[in-house]
């Protein structure tokens, strides 16, 4: 499925990634929606339950903050499947930066997806990794872990929980990278991390882009995030719409103006996925029009076309 693209009154043009659902759009500018139930979407954070893990797993030491882990970007819940700690100095994937309990009785039910309470405990996490980050999380090629325990020791009484930092190599399909340091204080200063311009690297396909400099050809800028409400179920255009009207504001202050021209606006990481999960944020990109490259950062451009090859 190909995503929606609104288009400008004077103009009709196909999506980055393909023709998409036209519209008419109110305010000048071209818009593409790129999220919603495509195959391109940004993997959300995954809350770990433990269904791969063997019930020997189970009643496993509770997590600990700076614990790192070698464990694939994939459902699987470190501390609570068992899975050994490492050193955060020797090869791993995910570090756990916070640690919590979940505020529930004995004979409560497990932590459901898509809850309040998961919401809540998702926000908790974004929140200390702002402070373990030093900047939001969304400003660099980062994704946190939400890290909850098996439903055999949830049963049993355990209601710990904790929070786990990834590097990802891409936005759009991303893989854990492995690291040999901690990430605190990694988004403190402007840096490799830092979230700027992207290239598609397989083009038109929006997905996934690879990190270039600013004054190199680009089809992409972050240029924000916002945070959403829990969707309704069962409305993927009118949740798509949500998001979109989101983002709008996020690249017109990126941009310096609503009246931009020959910019279109992406999303990632809004998706059935990511709410399973908790997250009710995602990421804004300023993006090239097809089959154009920006050859500088459009960032502060205003009504100016932006520079492109």
């Amino acid at each position: 499925m190909q995503p929606a693209l609104r288009p400008a009154r004077e103009q009709v043009h196909c999506s980055p990634v393909g023709v998409g659902v036209l519209r008419p759009l109110a305010a000048i500018g071209l818009i593409s929606v790129l999220a919603t139930v495509t195959g391109c979407q940004e993997d959300a954070p995954t809350v770990a339950t433990g269904s791969s893990a063997s019930a020997s797993a189970s009643s496993a030491p509770g997590p600990q903050v700076g614990a790192c882990y070698d464990a694939a970007y994939a459902p699987r819940s470190m501390w609570a499947d068992g899975t050994p700690p490492v050193p955060c100095t020797q090869t791993h994937r995910a570090e756990t930066y916070h640690v919590g309990t979940v505020d529930a009785p004995a004979n409560a039910g497990q932590v459901q997806a898509a809850s309040q309470q998961l919401v809540d405990l998702f926000a908790t996490c974004e929140a200390k990794a702002k402070e373990f980050l030093g900047a939001d999380w969304h400003t660099g090629r980062i994704e946190l872990l939400l890290t909850l325990p098996r439903p055999d020791d949830w049963g049993k009484g355990t209601r710990s929980y904790s929070c786990e930092a990834v590097e990802i190599d891409q936005p759009g399909q991303p893989s854990a990278v492995r690291r040999t340091s901690t990430l605190r204080g990694a988004l403190a200063q402007p840096g490799p991390l830092s979230m700027r311009c992207f290239d598609m690297r397989n083009p038109p396909t929006w997905a996934p882009m690879v990190p270039v400099a600013c004054d190199q050809p680009h089809h992409a800028e972050y240029a924000g995030a916002f945070t959403g409400k829990l969707p309704p179920t069962g409305d993927d255009e009118a949740n798509t719409e949500a998001a979109f009207d989101s983002c709008e504001p996020v690249i017109d202050t990126y941009v310096g103006s609503p009246n931009y021209r020959r910019i279109l606006i992406g999303f990632l990481g809004w998706s059935r996925q990511a709410w399973d999960a908790g997250q009710l944020t995602a990421r804004c990109y300023a993006v090239a029009e097809e089959g154009k490259r920006f050859t500088a950062s459009v960032k502060g451009i205003g009504t100016r076309n932006p520079p492109t090859v």
